[in-house]
This record gives structure tokens, C-alpha cells and sequence, in this order.
């Protein structure tokens, strides 16, 4: 072979590796921005295509790097709400509420869900649904069942705590095969008399009722998701309603309200039952804070009715302390996260059905919650207009926004105020020149008669 041709071939071999050395180089650094050099390189070389209109001013500031020290970010790992966490079944608490006497209330701020709902004598009785694994240490007054009650006790597959029931309620117990706790046959309440004579001091505890679950042999998991969705992250309406303060007067007899604090991004439940108005305060053992503040005092003063003037000093503080001791702390509001709010017809179960049993001339209810409707949704200080949807007794109760997307909660307790055709609803904003004005217009569902 020619020398010639050996010079030409060994130099056709350093160009040929040197394109393939530059383009190697080249097409790592396309995938390798950072690198100051061929990043440029890169950027002049392999220019990316732009399609389109590309009009506008592009003359902002675009130093620093996406990346942090070179390392990239690592994103939160969602692992649900907290509120509903974990794989225990779900336990609903009938909570009375008829009159100022049931309060205070305890353990409320620990359920995913709160119904409040219209029973005999235009009051109100609660029920409060938790994780089994999130049941609070004390709960209750604990009251006697209602049969609409169990439609959604149904829809969360709950096991039902309760004390006593009515006819009615007896029945659908029966009739639904709802696994429940009942105080008249189930030793898993205890008295504290000291709260009240009556019926209004009937309390349980989480210990007491894990016991009873497990004697019964109920299952303790849960077996569905939870009746609604929730936002991974704290996230606001968009909606030009302001709801600072939100009242639900389900009837001359009660009111409740929601007052919404803006740092904490929650709202604080006050209840109104005839002349008798407090925040609804949650009944805590614990004793008297540190120090007596003088909002403490004046808490006191709304909370606990009027404080003798003749006392000052330890004989205060005892005063105080048995107060705190009978009926919970001023200081621990209950709050709500989101709110639904909604209309439904109701009349006595003797009118609906022409049953005339004893009990009945009690005005026992009966509850036409099934069908479609309006009302609102709140949350974070807004609300908009939803509408929900239950097919039948036993089926959940979907929640949509008025174009039929579903409704995504934030994390925490969600207060459910389903409410009489007549009930009034208010939303109202702090700022004057903002009015979210009286919104108790449109009465969702209409009062349906048939069993």
C-alpha cells in the first residue's frame, strides 16, 4: 500500500473520531445544562423551535437555578388527610343538643364529620362520625338514636353509638342490620352527674368503646374510602363570596354559627339554643390554664354565667377550677374546616305516616332527605353555591359545585348543617363594603311523602 494512501486513511480516522468526540460532547451537555461552556455551546448549536405567536416583552429577570445547591428539591410525599387517616372503620356518636343543658359538648374536634340535623321540637341533635383509631378520650352527652340518622350512618359504614332510640329508630336498627352500641343494654357510657341530673350526662370514652367493639366482634377496618374527597394541600375557594361569619337558625329554639378566624384558616362554632348563647366550647378535664387572663375571665363570665363578685385570690381560682372541672376549659373553641349547608323537608312522623304509636305525640320526625338539592359549600373564608345528590336511604349523598364537578375538602372536621325548608341561612362578611348578604333563598328538595 502507497504511503500516501496510509497518510490519507489515518487521517480520514483522527477527523472521523474527533466529529464524533465534539458530538458526543455536544449532546451531553444538551442533557447537562448546567455545565457554563457547552451549556452555552448548547444553547447557540441546538436552538429548541418555537411555534406560534411569541409576541410580548421577555426582558425580565431570569437569574438564579432551579435547582438549590445542586441538589434537586424532593416533593412532599402526600399520604392523605390527617383528619381520616389509617385503616380503622368508622364510628358515629349521636351527641345531644336540645337544649343549652347538653353543653358542653366533648370530643368533636376529633371527628372527620359532623351532621347536624332537626329532631322533635325544632331542636337539633348531632352526630359525630370519627377514624376508630382518632376517637377522642371523652365523648358525648350521648343521646338516643333517630332513624334518618342511620342514612348516614350508612353511608360511611360506621358502627353506631347511641342511648336508646325511638320507635322508628328501633325499627330501621333492626331492619338495616346496623351494628351499633346501645346504652340501655351496653355498659359502655359513664354518668358524670356533676354536669347534669338528667339525660344530658351520659359520656364514653375511646377505651370503653374499643372494648365493646371487640366484645361484639364488629369488624374494626374499613372496607371503603372516605364518603368525600380531599385537597392535597390547604386550598382556597375561588369564589367572590366572602363567609366570615356563616349562621344556620334551624328555628326559633337554635341557632348555630360559624366565625371565621383568618390566622388559624378555620372556623370557631358558636350555638345559640332559645336565650342561651356560647361559643361551643369543648368540655376538658384537664383543670384551669396556668395563669387566669383577663379574656379567660371574660370567657368565664359568657361561658359559665355570672361569677360572684365576693370572690378574688385562691377562693377564685377553686371557683374556677370546679367549673372548669364540670364543664371544660374556655379556651378550647370547637371549629369547623368546610361547611355544608343544605335545605330539606320535615314534619312529624304522625302527619307523614298516620302513625299514631304512644311515642309519637313526642313529634318524632320524619326526614325527606333523599332526592337532589341545593345549598352552599365554605371553606377558607368563601363559599359557593353546590348541589347534592342521594338516590336513596342507604346510597351517599354526593356533593357537587353547580357545573357538577365534585367537591374536594380540606384537611379537618366537616360540620354537615342539613337544614328545614323555613331554616335561615346567612353569609356575611366582616368588610362593609363587601356584602355576601342574606343568601337564604333557593330551598333545596321539596317535603315528599311515601315511605
Amino acid at each position: 500500500m502507497k504511503k500516501e494512501s496510509l497518510i490519507t486513511i489515518l487521517i480520514a480516522f483522527v477527523v472521523s473520531t474527533l466529529i464524533l468526540v465534539i458530538f458526543g460532547i455536544i449532546v451531553y451537555f444538551i442533557y447537562n445544562p448546567n455545565s457554563d461552556l457547552f451549556g452555552e455551546l448548547s444553547k447557540i448549536f441546538f436552538k429548541p423551535s418555537i411555534s406560534g405567536d411569541v409576541s410580548g416583552d421577555y426582558s425580565g429577570d431570569y437569574s438564579g437555578d432551579m435547582l438549590i445547591s445542586g441538589e434537586e428539591a424532593e416533593e412532599e410525599i402526600y399520604l392523605g388527610p390527617k383528619i381520616f387517616s389509617g385503616d380503622s372503620r368508622s364510628v358515629a356518636v349521636m351527641i345531644d343538643n336540645d337544649t343549652s343543658a347538653a353543653w358542653p359538648h366533648a370530643g368533636l374536634n376529633n371527628a372527620y364529620m359532623v351532621y347536624e340535623i332537626t329532631v322533635e321540637g325544632s331542636a337539633t341533635r348531632l352526630m359525630a362520625v370519627f377514624k376508630k383509631d382518632n376517637l377522642p378520650e371523652l365523648i358525648g352527652p350521648i343521646r338516643s338514636c333517630r332513624h334518618y340518622f342511620l342514612d348516614y350512618v350508612q353511608e360511611h359504614d360506621a358502627i353506631y353509638c347511641h342511648f336508646g332510640q325511638s320507635t322508628q329508630g328501633g325499627e330501621a336498627l333492626r331492619d338495616r342490620n346496623i351494628e351499633h352500641i346501645n346504652g340501655i343494654v351496653d355498659n359502655y357510657y359513664k354518668r358524670i352527674k356533676d354536669v347534669d341530673k338528667t339525660w344530658h350526662n351520659a359520656f364514653s370514652t375511646k377505651e370503653l368503646i374499643d372494648k365493646y367493639i371487640a366484645s361484639k366482634g364488629f369488624r374494626d377496618t374499613q372496607k371503603q374510602d372516605c364518603i368525600i374527597k380531599y385537597n392535597q394541600k390547604d386550598t382556597n375557594l375561588v369564589s367572590n363570596r366572602i363567609a366570615d361569619k356563616v349562621t344556620c337558625r334551624f328555628s326559633g329554639i337554635q341557632t348555630t354559627s360559624f366565625e371565621y378566624d383568618e390566622e388559624a384558616k378555620n372556623y370557631k362554632v358558636t350555638m345559640k339554643n332559645g336565650s342561651t348563647e356560647r361559643p361551643h366550647l369543648e368540655k376538658d378535664l384537664n383543670g384551669l390554664p396556668d395563669s387566669i387572663s383577663g379574656d379567660f375571665l371574660k370567657n368565664a363570665e359568657r361561658y359559665y354565667g355570672t361569677i360572684p363578685s365576693n370572690l378574688s385570690g385562691q377562693k377564685l381560682r377553686d371557683y374556677l377550677a370546679e367549673k372548669v372541672r364540670v364543664y371544660g376549659s374556655s379556651e378550647k373553641p370547637f371549629v369547623a374546616k368546610n361547611i355544608l349547608i343544605y335545605r330539606v323537608g320535615n314534619e312529624s312522623v304522625w302527619t307523614a305516616w298516620g302513625d299514631h304509636r304512644e311515642e309519637d305525640n313526642k313529634k318524632r320526625q320524619e326526614l325527606y332527605n333523599t332526592g337532589s338539592g341545593t345549598g352552599y359549600f365554605i371553606t377558607n373564608g368563601k363559599a359557593i353555591e353546590m348541589k347534592w345528590s342521594k338516590p336513596s336511604h342507604s346510597a351517599k349523598t354526593t356533593y357537587t359545585d353547580m357545573e357538577g364537578n365534585e367537591l374536594t375538602f380540606n384537611d379537618g372536621t366537616t360540620w354537615v348543617e342539613i337544614m328545614p325548608l323555613d331554616g335561615k341561612i346567612t353569609i356575611e362578611s366582616n368588610t362593609p363594603e363587601i356584602s355576601s348578604g342574606d343568601n337564604s333563598g333557593d330551598v333545596s328538595g321539596e317535603i315528599r311523602k311515601g315511605k
